[in-house]
């Protein structure tokens, strides 16, 4: 699972609106 947030993590840093929905998520799940 931490790749996969690794993922996340780039995707909002990136500034990608997928990443921006998943991360609340991921951060609520963690």
């Amino acid at each position: 699972d931490l790749s996969s947030n690794s993922q996340e993590l780039k995707a909002v840093s990136n500034g990608s609106p997928k990443g921006l929905r998943v991360h609340p998520f991921n951060f609520k799940g963690s």
